[in-house]
């Protein structure tokens, strides 16, 4: 498998093994990661909010 499908599939398994636990659907900030967001895209850790100033952090 490609390097992006390794890495889907590790973020998929590891979303998978904490949709059971209290933090899932919260950003690290503990901001509610949208239902809409996690029905896309369950293996999110970001909320939206979250997810646009990471984008806007220059590469390192």
């Amino acid at each position: 498998m490609s390097d992006h499908h390794n890495r889907t599939f590790d973020e998929v398994t590891r979303a998978l093994h904490r949709i059971h636990g209290a933090d899932y659907g919260f950003a690290a900030t503990g901001n509610a990661i949208a239902f809409s967001r996690l029905s896309a895209q369950p293996q999110v850790t970001r909320c939206v909010s979250c997810q646009s100033i990471e984008e806007r952090k220059p590469f390192q």
